[in-house]
């Protein structure tokens, strides 16, 4: 009997899900073309079972893999991408033959969005957790290089997301982006006052990332530019009275986009403060 520990986690089976919705196996190449739906989830973790334990699926239920414990993750993993809009667990049309995958919640239909979605080809596609306990331990690592300013902003993001305040928690992750800076410039300058001096005066945002950015190399610039643009845009957007709607996705992205940027700063936290990284963050 098989005797491989099962440490699959659900970030674990939406990375391999996303992955293979954007490149399916050649074996199945037009598969959903003549069925009521576009995939189903037996193919998919099959598949999975294949690769990671060199097994059938059949042969897989008779061992003591416990195949629950894959299945339950790929299937909260799929409920993810439903939530966002990614994918749907129906049929593709009214008219198709509904069968056991569907009515089981087996089923895998791509929505428009999501085909765009996937065109695009997110290759850093990051599993935001709904618990906001789990969100935390993503972001616990980071506390402190960042601060409790960061820890606290992000924390309440991964709150508002798993409520369903998509507003609050695109907000939320912008205010924690705008704490990473401060950490950078503060760390660079060697001078908490200068830098908050300078934060809370006309343009600070601006003038206080000029700090970080004024000896980078230009794809440096770039890149952090490409982080900051999109979380100060709901930053912003927090502190004006009109009523903007923001989406679950955009939400997602919002978080996503903070823990890659946590991430980014601290793999170039040399090249952006010229000092070698104090904290235990990973």
């Amino acid at each position: 009997m098989n005797t491989q520990p099962i440490t699959i986690t659900v970030q674990d089976a939406t990375a391999y899900l996303v992955n293979w919705l954007k490149s399916p196996p050649n074996r199945r190449e037009g598969y959903g073309l003549n069925h009521a739906h576009d995939y189903n989830m037996y193919d998919i973790i099959a598949d999975h079972i294949r690769e990671h334990y060199r097994m059938g699926y059949t042969e897989a239920q008779r061992s003591n893999l416990k195949i629950e414990i894959i299945e339950a993750a790929f299937l909260e993993a799929a409920w993810n991408l439903n939530r966002m809009g990614i994918t749907r667990p129906t049929m593709k049309h009214a008219r198709g033959d509904v069968g056991a995958n569907a009515i089981g919640g087996m089923a895998i239909t791509i929505t428009e969005l999501g085909k765009t979605w996937l065109q695009d080809n997110h290759p850093a596609f990051v599993y935001i957790p709904s618990d906001p306990t789990r969100f935390t331990s993503l972001i616990e690592p980071y506390k402190e290089l960042y601060g409790d300013g960061f820890f606290q902003r992000a924390s309440e993001a991964g709150t508002c997301w798993a409520h369903g305040t998509y507003y609050a928690a695109c907000a939320m992750a912008g205010a924690a982006a705008e704490s990473i800076v401060l950490a950078i410039a503060i760390a660079k300058e060697n001078d908490e006052d200068k830098v908050m001096d300078t934060y809370t005066r006309r343009d600070g945002r601006r003038n206080t990332k000029n700090m970080i950015t004024h000896s980078l190399k230009e794809h440096e610039k770039r890149e952090f530019g490409a982080y900051t643009t999109l979380l100060e845009y709901w930053r912003d957007n927090a502190a004006h009275g009109k009523a903007i709607s923001f989406t679950e996705f955009e939400a997602h992205d919002a978080l996503s986009r903070l823990l890659r940027f946590a991430q980014f700063t601290k793999e170039r936290w040399i090249a952006l403060t010229d000092k070698q990284v104090k904290s235990k963050a990973a």
